[in-house]
């Protein structure tokens, strides 16, 4: 799917999703094959509560194996587990149950209010969310959730929330507008004929409209500090924010924490007064310590999950993806973007990971949104204006930048230069 990219700002692609009728149907596994190629980012649900797992596995077997990634199935885990790729689905009631979920590549829930929602495990790649509107497959099933409402309006600013219960194409701006990550469809779909000429209405609703996440993609264009001191990193990053720059990391790796801590309360009124966001690398604890925005999580740092469970729902959080394996420890991981590289040598980073270089950053960024992660990516290494056209055309959703900005002789004439260069790629 081609991500527009026309306002990245609090802006990621939406998810359709498409869930089969309870019965399964005649040449089940072509028709989902030919609905599953329509768009790269389109998921399936296989919803056959009646059926046994030979009959399930025989629907997944006939679906091409790369498709399997976009597939989930409600309950059946053992027909999950063996088929590698596919999700796992869970019922309101599963989750209320607790326990052990079961080990997938995506993990999914049904939840039908807001305190479910919040109540999901942090693990979830995201949740269903019903009824939005009066269902189409379930006479009665009348409308319940609003998406004004405070309650879920938190929710769906801290998790991807699937809009669900008599969705049609012409829902799909409404939904998300309200913030919802994407919308699933069953009655539509299946009850008036002709299900993939629909399918493909769907789609072209979806790529039509960009989710609104407030506050959760501040910029396409990130800052990250190099400075070794409290004065200078302060000074980098004023000088950033006042040349435009809304989105600062600070990263101090051999300081202490009290001086981290001094840097990021010197500006955080500073920053929050320019409208830009300001988190951290690495220091979890100090988002709470400082009242900032977020943390940055190397490979090497705490699992996002704990960190979740630190932070609660709101701060920011991301993560660092240098290679094919760490992409696949981030599945299902309650993480906001993705910082991909290095594209380039740079010594700002030590320890510097294999530079991937045009090439590599598009196939990682393929294999990130074949795993079904869908957040945000922002390139990192050695990034200068140059690069942009590039980077746009890998597939990623901004820059990080660094030397380029930091070491320049007026960082703030660096920083528009930057943001004007992503402007100007953006309307061509």
């Amino acid at each position: 799917m081609e991500v527009d990219t026309s306002d990245m700002h609090g802006c990621a692609p939406m998810i359709p999703i498409i869930i089969t009728p309870e019965a399964i149907m005649a040449d089940e596994a072509r028709i989902l094959t030919s609905i599953l190629e329509l768009d790269d980012n389109l998921r399936v649900h296989l919803r056959h509560p009646q059926a046994g797992d030979a009959e399930l596995s025989a629907i997944v077997d006939g679906i091409p194996h790369a498709l399997w990634s976009r597939v989930s199935i409600h309950g059946h885990n053992a027909v999950a587990a063996a088929h590698i790729g596919v999700g796992v689905h869970l019922s309101s009631a599963a989750l209320a149950e607790g326990g052990a979920l079961p080990p997938c590549t995506v993990l999914s829930g049904s939840c039908h209010t807001a305190a479910e929602v919040a109540a999901a495990p942090a693990a979830l790649s995201y949740v269903t969310l019903s009824p939005v509107f009066d269902s189409i497959s379930k006479h009665g099933y009348a409308a319940a959730i609003n998406p004004s409402g405070p309650a879920v309006r938190l929710c769906l600013s801290a998790r991807r929330v699937i809009a669900l219960g008599g969705m049609t194409p012409e829902h799909i701006v409404d939904v998300a507008a309200a913030g919802f990550a994407g919308a699933a469809f069953l009655g539509y779909v299946w009850e008036g004929g002709e299900a993939l000429e629909r399918c493909r209405r769907i789609v072209a609703g979806a790529r039509g409209v960009s989710r609104n996440i407030p506050g959760r993609f501040p910029s396409p264009v990130h800052l990250v500090t190099d400075g070794v001191d409290v004065a200078t990193t302060v000074e980098q990053a004023r000088q950033a924010v006042s040349g435009g720059c809304r989105w600062v990391q600070v990263r101090m790796k051999d300081a202490v924490s009290a001086d981290r801590d001094a840097a990021l309360i010197l500006l955080r009124d500073f920053c929050h007064s320019h409208g830009t966001t300001l988190i951290v690398d690495d220091d979890v604890q100090a988002v709470h310590r400082t009242s900032i925005d977020g943390v940055h999580l190397g490979r090497e740092d705490m699992d996002p999950a704990e960190a979740r469970a630190i932070l609660g729902p709101v701060p920011l959080i991301g993560a660092t993806v240098n290679c094919a394996a760490d992409a696949e420890r981030l599945v299902a991981k309650p993480i906001d973007y993705i910082g991909l590289g290095p594209w380039r040598f740079t010594t700002t980073k030590r320890r510097l990971a294999q530079p991937l270089g045009a090439q590599g950053t598009r196939d990682l960024v393929r294999h990130i949104r074949d795993l079904g992660i869908r957040v945000p990516i922002l390139v990192i290494g050695g990034i200068v204006g140059e690069d942009i056209p590039a980077v746009l055309a890998s597939g990623a959703d901004g820059i990080a930048v660094s030397s380029a900005i930091c070491r320049a002789a007026d960082p703030a004439a660096a920083v528009r230069r930057i943001m004007q260069d992503f402007e100007t790629v953006r309307g061509q």
